[in-house]
């Protein structure tokens, strides 16, 4: 399952298997507008092969 986390700036992923920890995938560096940052990440759309996220408040997909 993938969360996003809006309050952290960042997106992760956590399985069935570890409970304790889930997995940075995006984000997590605070928030900011370059590519490694997320402002506010508000939704996630997942497909076998890419992870969409709407990052609110820097306006882009």
């Amino acid at each position: 399952i993938y969360i996003s986390e809006s309050s952290n700036n960042r997106i992760t992923k956590w399985s069935r298997s570890n409970s304790t920890a889930g997995t940075l995938v995006a984000g997590g560096n605070g928030a900011g507008n370059t590519a490694d940052k997320l402002a506010n990440p508000w939704g996630i759309y997942v497909t076998n092969q890419s992870i969409y996220i709407a990052d609110r408040d820097n306006h882009r997909i």
